[in-house]
């Protein structure tokens, strides 16, 4: 047999192959709608991280040793992170695209935190850390020695070194927390769950506790504008609810632009977007998305922002809804057959081999 090239064709013997089943952890997903944006999925499932297609084929998984609540990453410099709730090492274990451990990134004198973080092009980081410091609380009900615990925002090196440091503890006042919080032995005041950089440089951080998202000046480490919570400054416009609580998985989204999950105190959870003027100090609602009346989860979860088109992606944490809305905060995907599942991160990448950082 020749080819059209003339050429004599070279026989090759045919390679079969089969997979095994996948473990019980691992739902089997589903999806629905056409109007999303190519790539894969990163899921953090409790049992490990899963990657699925736009289907919801698993293509890629690892099983965790947490098999309790997982953070899984993909970041610009192209490498994978994993950290359990659990693991008492608090160091996010840099993971290759076979899965295989190649390194730990870790704070500078504090432990990491479980949640946010983001390692950039050149391999340097940004992580949130814990300190705690000993407080006299007795004027609020509280005790003598109570135990604070407030977050740290560290950018370190590719080789180590400490490049800047924030501390809310240096920063925010006790009393901008709810009393009734500085109660117990332990005071959780800030719970810092998300970490972003604007455009020129600067961070943009979500406090739970406080129920605030805050953006620093990262040459001088003062605090710009402090958006929700007992110190809001900001002037909702276009939100019928006025406010947010128990916020996760803040991102940039465009100048001015931030959005958010506002986990919310009572149902509805929402994905919501705002256009903040930090000179007027308004904020104006872009969008809110809810994937449902009665759907809120009071924990996790995350969002993601599509630079390509504008869209975006919201994992509903514990309710089991990943969900892709347009740039007008419309359906145009989801994710099937994971309800109830918690999803503690959706994240989407455009190849398991380039996996990119925070937009596609």
């Amino acid at each position: 047999m020749l080819l059209k090239s003339g050429r004599p064709a070279v026989a090759v013997d045919t390679l079969s192959f089969t997979t095994g089943s996948l473990p019980d952890w691992i739902p089997a997903a589903d999806a629905l709608g056409n109007d999303t944006t190519a790539g894969l999925v990163v899921l953090s499932y409790p049992g490990g991280p899963v990657i699925v297609d736009n289907g919801g084929r698993v293509v890629w998984y690892k099983t965790a040793p947490d098999g309790l609540l997982n953070s899984f990453q993909a970041h610009a410099n192209g490498a994978y992170t994993l950290l359990g709730a659990t693991d008492v090492s608090r160091a996010y274990h840099v993971l290759d695209v076979l899965g295989r451990e190649i390194g730990t990134l870790e704070c500078v004198e504090f432990l990491i935190r479980f949640h946010d973080f983001l390692v950039l092009e050149g391999g340097d980081y940004w992580a949130l850390c814990d300190e705690e410091r000993v407080f006299d609380l007795t004027e609020f009900g509280g005790l003598s020695d109570a135990v604070v615990t407030g977050t740290v925002v560290q950018h370190i090196s590719a080789t180590g070194a400490l490049l800047f440091e924030w501390k809310v503890l240096d920063h925010f006042d006790i009393t901008d927390i709810p009393v009734s919080q500085l109660t117990g032995r332990q005071v959780n005041f800030s719970h810092g769950n998300g970490i972003d950089l604007t455009e020129d440089g600067d961070l943009i951080l979500s406090f739970r506790s406080l129920n605030e998202i805050t953006k620093v000046d990262t040459e001088t480490g003062q605090v710009v504008w402090r958006f929700g919570g007992l110190r809001n400054q900001f002037t909702f416009v276009g939100d019928p609810k006025g406010s947010f609580q128990r916020q996760h998985g803040v991102r940039v989204a465009g100048p001015g632009i931030i959005q958010f999950l506002d986990n919310s105190e009572t149902p509805p959870s929402r994905l919501v977007r705002f256009r903040l003027d930090e000179d007027a100090l308004t904020a104006t609602l872009i969008f809110a998305f809810a994937d449902a009346p009665d759907i809120l989860t009071p924990v996790g979860g995350s969002t993601q922002y599509y630079r390509s088109n504008g869209h975006g992606l919201v994992s509903f944490g514990r309710a089991g809804r990943v969900v892709e809305t347009d740039a007008s905060g419309n359906r145009a995907w989801e994710l099937t057959g994971i309800d109830g599942l918690y999803v503690f991160r959706a994240q989407r990448i455009p190849s398991l081999y380039f996996p990119g950082a925070g937009g596609v």
